[in-house]
């Protein structure tokens, strides 16, 4: 996949004409899938923001959104299939190691799936209360 070579290239010094086509190659990438996270979307999220679902994918095509979305796809399949919230962390866990999700295109992700789906909420209010640090006070 071209994102891997992008990601193990990273600290190699990729000059400019190469990292115009490593683009060049992830978008068309992204464009190709979009029809496809279009549709297995409007069958998850709320029937009344089927709209919104595709706006908002059209408007965000890029490498670190194209992870939230098949991550928030995930969760969002898991949570339709009537899958117990406390269950979903460990069922992720696999896909988040296997495809490099990292833990700030996770919370992404997490974020999306509380405005995106039915159970949604529900999930973001579990998810907060057990995988976010305590505030600080600074003096």
């Amino acid at each position: 996949m071209l994102e891997k070579k992008l990601i193990e290239n990273l600290w190699e010094g990729i000059e400019d004409d190469e990292w115009k086509i490593i683009i060049s190659h992830l978008n068309a990438e992204i464009k190709s899938k979009l029809p496809v996270l279009i549709d297995q979307g409007e069958k998850l999220v709320k029937p009344k923001l089927k709209r919104k679902w595709k706006k908002y994918l059209f408007d965000s095509q890029d490498v670190y959104s194209i992870k939230v979305f098949e991550t928030s796809l995930q969760i969002m399949k898991l949570l339709s299939e009537g899958k117990r919230i406390e269950q979903i962390k460990e069922m992720i866990s696999d896909y988040v190691l296997e495809e490099g999700v990292s833990p700030f295109e996770l919370e992404c992700a997490v974020e999306v799936v509380s405005y995106f789906h039915s159970r949604g909420k529900d999930f973001h209010r579990y998810w907060k209360q057990r995988y976010t640090l305590p505030k600080i006070k600074v003096k």
